[in-house]
């Protein structure tokens, strides 16, 4: 099938309907469309316009935050925040978390460094997972193929893997380095690793771990600069990041016939939120969660005219550094 063939066949697709984490994981970065200017497009228009908030799935943008056993505020698609109940533990500062389905899954944590929580969006309740093979904190999280992944850290280079139904964490490959505050993306089978802190100094490497063949490999390609702490949100193919610098980096994945291929975009200099901030894509502009033993506080960035914006929002009921910010496509 060549390129007009498939352009033809998405240009009667009501894109607006499919599912939006089907459409990341499976059709963006397949074969067919990394290539195919035109179909790319169609899918970010649509995308752009819908906000991801209609349609069968909402996006929900979740802070991560510590006080005790608060460890989560919910950003909700129309602007307003709603507190989420209280976890059964407390696993102590610098969690990490990822997203699979419904459900948010938090690992280790300065308190309790093997410890899993698992929130369920929908019902709202909390329950405690299996414990972690080994210590975890500091560290980054991903999900691909329904499965979620806890990854190195200050005190461990592994990457542990559990599925959804999982009674237990495993260990299925090794950093071979210690990597802190580093940032984490899914390109369908592969989990990139960039930046963070890696043997005292800020690091532009990025790993690429196959969950398919669990294999790890350093890419040719580097981030245009050195982090210390990496945070990211990520759009069909592009990739937005800051660190703790206040470097904006936007940054383009492929992966074309199982070869990841990085094009840096645009890097440009905002202001610094040290370490404790998270970033979340919004209509063009990228939104800056942020906060240090404080509110959370909202600040915008405008992608397109490269400067900061005013924004409106609810203050945030909850006090506590804010390590992250994590997007949950909420089916209705």
């Amino acid at each position: 099938m060549d390129a007009y063939d498939v352009t033809r066949i998405f240009e009667v697709i009501r894109i607006d309907l499919v599912d939006p984490q089907f459409l990341i994981e499976n059709v963006v970065f397949s074969e067919l469309i990394c290539g195919n200017k035109s179909v790319q497009q169609m899918i970010k228009n649509v995308r752009r316009s819908e906000d991801l908030t209609t349609g069968c799935a909402s996006r929900y943008v979740f802070e991560l935050h510590h006080n005790k056993t608060s460890l989560l505020s919910c950003f909700t698609p129309e602007g307003t925040r709603e507190d989420v109940p209280p976890a059964p533990v407390d696993p102590g500062y610098c969690y990490s978390a990822a997203s699979l389905g419904n459900k948010i899954y938090i690992t280790g944590g300065g308190s309790r460094r093997k410890c899993t929580l698992v929130y369920d969006v929908c019902r709202r309740q909390w329950e405690t997972g299996p414990e972690l093979e080994e210590e975890h904190y500091y560290h980054c999280m991903a999900t691909a193929n329904s499965k979620v992944y806890a990854i190195g850290g200050k005190y461990s280079n592994t990457i542990e893997e559990m599925s959804e139904s999982g009674t237990r964490w495993q260990v299925v490959g090794d950093l071979k380095q210690k990597r802190e505050f580093a940032f984490a993306a899914t390109v369908k089978h592969n989990i990139l690793v960039m930046g963070g802190r890696s043997r005292g100094s800020g690091s532009d490497v990025i790993q690429c771990f196959s969950t398919a063949t669990r294999c790890l490999s350093n890419l040719s390609a580097r981030l245009p600069c050195h982090s210390m702490c990496l945070r990211g949100s990520v759009h069909l193919l592009d990739l937005y990041l800051l660190d703790n610098d206040g470097n904006v980096m936007h940054v383009q994945v492929t992966d074309s016939d199982g070869e990841i291929k990085i094009q840096v975009m645009s890097t440009t200099k905002w202001r610094s939120f040290k370490y404790w901030f998270g970033v979340s894509w919004q209509n063009g502009s990228l939104l800056f969660f942020s906060g240090f033993d404080t509110n959370c506080v909202i600040t915008k960035y405008n992608l397109g005219e490269g400067k900061e914006e005013n924004i409106t929002v609810p203050q945030s009921t909850r006090i506590g550094r804010v390590y992250d910010v994590l997007p949950v496509y909420h089916k209705a």
